[in-house]
């Protein structure tokens, strides 16, 4: 590849394979305009990172600037360079996003301004876990205000989380003081977490070019996982799909992208051109590419208190994106003073559980609070506020397997798998073995699989055991039990897919059948009357002739020489029974008619574009005229085979599990 890297390099190099342990530390600047920053990077690495002509002229930084740094053991440093104007807080923002540690530099004569305190409250938000201090133009101030402007950094260190980091005074153009920050720096080498490298591949886009006789190169901070060359990847929250062509670490070719690293991902796709990715972006693995635009979250101390009245107008700052909506807070301080909030955002983000957000105000002037990640899903199911409140509560101190065993345990549709795998950043292994050690059950509901619990599923399948069994004893004329028969032995105690499930899994293993709109043990057979069985010998052979279109009630009547009422009540006691169909009020089907029509209704829908047909070319089909065709597809409608819309109706039932020979 020949792509310009991050440090200007365009010599192709040869791909080399790269571990985490040669990648150790991203290493952000901050602090006010003019503190000496791109100058002390630039005498630590050698590297210019003003690149743009505008700072050249203007000697100053405004966009992010990025250089590599080694160690004498060979362990890699990578540099951002983040500008220190107020106007430029946006691109400050970007950059230090998904960072290990910042170096904060205080200029000795001015001592700390507003923008270092802003950028130090900023690094808390975001709790970046340590910071170094570099006092800098020491050459230009005496000892004593050396020692001055020291007291007045720790001063402003005391109340955070970095009280007593370490001051160097430093010297950057004549290089007095480098050796200690260069010493100290290594030291924060081994105490970086490793937990970048759990789940898959994340990472978000700070910059993107067109690279000549390349395409599409993107760069970032790989915040977990990794990426290898020929990869598929997605760019959230866009949807787009892309194949990793060819990768840079540390300015470097490679064959893989790890976590913890600087890189430059060359994208190449059907659909990849400029436009198909930029800062705010991320490359994200398959799976987590789930566009949301809400967001639960857990707010941090708060800068000032007064800036978040209800549903306020804010500026999130989530990865590297900056995305204007409004913050809607949930609940009143709960325990040890947490708070709780839905971030409502002008459009669709990626985000993941556990990620950081700053928010500033509506004219993204002032820095108001933190956030972090709770439910990146939250629309996915609704809940009454106490209900969600009370989630939240959970989440804050949740695991993978505690969250999902209290959704499965609570959700009245149980838990989205594919939510949950997104919102955790787990693989498929992962997620599955979550489920089968919480002992749960996957079902598909609204073509989505959800995980409910299989000791609920089993609760109900004992009840709907007793209810048909019971049922059997009190009414043995009949067939079984009908749907709402068994919701109301259930007595809506029970999840609507644990029920559905127990039905089906009872189904499965053949314990019940199914007879049109009702439920019986597979062993029962309804019992007719001794005088009701002989009359009904005479007619199924009339309704079996028939066909598809068996006689009327009057007609059987007049053939058998029988009143209609008598007809009437022995063929609603056969139909009661399950050996006859009432499909009219004055017409009646055998089993295997039926499913010769509802076998036309699927052939119908499966030949169709839109998988539905229409009441006339059933009609066409079947032979069986009009007004018997609406009759037919009605009844179909009420036992779950068809659903209507309209002048159409679309095939929801199976045709073998409703008229089938059982």
């Amino acid at each position: 590849m020949a792509y310009r890297t991050l440090t200007g390099t365009s010599k192709p190099l040869r791909a080399l394979p790269i571990a985490r342990s040669k990648f150790e530390m991203i290493l952000a600047t901050a602090g006010h305009i003019d503190h000496g920053k791109t100058t002390l990077v630039r005498t630590l690495t050698g590297v210019e990172t003003d690149r743009l002509p505008e700072e050249k002229a203007r000697g100053i930084s405004i966009d992010l600037g990025f250089a590599h740094w080694h160690d004498p053991s060979g362990r890699a440093v990578s540099f951002i360079d983040v500008p220190g104007h107020e106007r430029f807080i946006k691109n400050m923002l970007a950059g230090v996003s998904c960072i290990d540690a910042a170096l904060l530099v205080v200029a000795a004569d001015d001592g700390p301004m507003p923008q270092t305190r802003e950028h130090l409250e900023i690094l808390q938000l975001l709790a970046v876990d340590q910071i170094l201090i570099a006092l800098t133009k020491i050459d230009r101030v005496t000892p004593a205000r050396i020692a001055e402007a020291q007291a007045e950094v720790s001063a402003m260190l005391a109340p955070t989380r970095y009280a007593g980091a370490r001051i160097l005074p430093i010297d950057a153009p004549n290089r007095l003081g480098l050796h200690a920050l260069t010493e100290s720096i290594a030291a924060l080498l081994p105490t970086q977490s490793a937990q970048r490298d759990q789940g898959l591949f994340r990472m978000a886009i700070d910059r993107s070019f067109i690279a000549a006789g390349e395409g599409l190169v993107v760069t970032g901070t790989v915040s977990s996982g990794s990426l290898s060359v020929g990869q598929t990847i997605h760019i959230a929250p866009r949807g787009k799909e892309a194949r990793v062509r060819g990768i840079r670490v540390a300015g470097k070719s490679a064959d893989l992208a790890p976590s913890g690293a600087r890189c430059a991902i060359n994208l190449t796709g059907a659909s990849i051109d400029r436009t198909s990715a930029g800062r705010g972006d991320w490359l994200v693995a398959p799976v987590l590419d789930r566009p949301t635009p809400t967001l639960d979250v857990e707010l941090s101390r708060t800068v000032d208190e007064q800036a978040l009245p209800q549903d306020s107008a804010i500026h999130a700052f989530l990865g590297t994106a900056d995305v204007p909506g409004r913050l809607l807070l949930l609940d009143a301080p709960g325990t040890a003073g947490k708070r709780w909030a839905r971030l409502r955002l002008d459009h669709p983000v990626h985000a993941v559980r556990g990620d950081r957000i700053v928010l500033r105000d509506a004219s993204n002037t002032r820095t108001i609070v933190g956030a972090t990640v709770l439910d990146p899903f939250p629309d996915s199911v609704r809940l009454k506020r106490a209900e969600r409140i009370a989630l939240l509560q959970t989440l804050s101190e949740a695991t993978p397997a505690t969250n999902i065993e209290w959704i499965a345990g609570h959700f009245p549709f149980g838990a989205d798998v594919a939510a949950l795998q997104a919102a955790w950043n787990l693989s498929d292994v992962q997620m599955s073995a979550l489920v089968d050690a919480a002992k749960l059950t996957r079902v598909t509901h609204q073509h989505a699989t959800r995980a409910i619990r299989q000791a609920d599923s089993d609760a109900v399948a004992t009840i709907i055991e007793a209810t048909i069994d019971h049922y059997h004893a009190t009414h043995p004329t009949l067939s079984g039990p009908d749907r709402k028969t068994l919701l109301g032995a259930l007595g809506g105690k029970h999840r609507p897919l644990a029920i559905e499930h127990a039905l089906q899994s009872l189904l499965a293993t053949k314990w019940i059948v199914r007879e049109g709109a009702t439920f019986r043990r597979t062993t029962h057979r309804a019992k007719l009357a001794p005088a009701d069985a002989k009359i009904w010998e005479r007619l199924r052979p009339l309704i079996n002739e028939g066909g598809i279109l068996p006689p009327r009630v009057g007609e059987l009547a007049e053939q058998l020489n029988l009143s209609v009422p008598v007809v009437q009540a022995i063929l609603d006691r056969v139909c009661a029974a399950g050996d006859a169909y009432r499909v009219a009020p004055n017409r009646c089907f055998l089993r295997p008619h039926l499913h010769a029509l509802a076998t036309i209704a699927q052939q119908l829908a499966t030949a169709s574009a839109d998988a539905s047909f229409g009441a006339i070319a059933f009609r066409d089909s079947s032979g069986i005229g009009r007004n018997l065709t609406i009759e037919v597809l009605e009844f179909f409608d009420r036992a779950g085979l068809t659903k209507r819309h309209g002048n159409s109706r679309s095939v929801i039932g199976s045709a073998d599990d409703l008229f089938g020979t059982t």
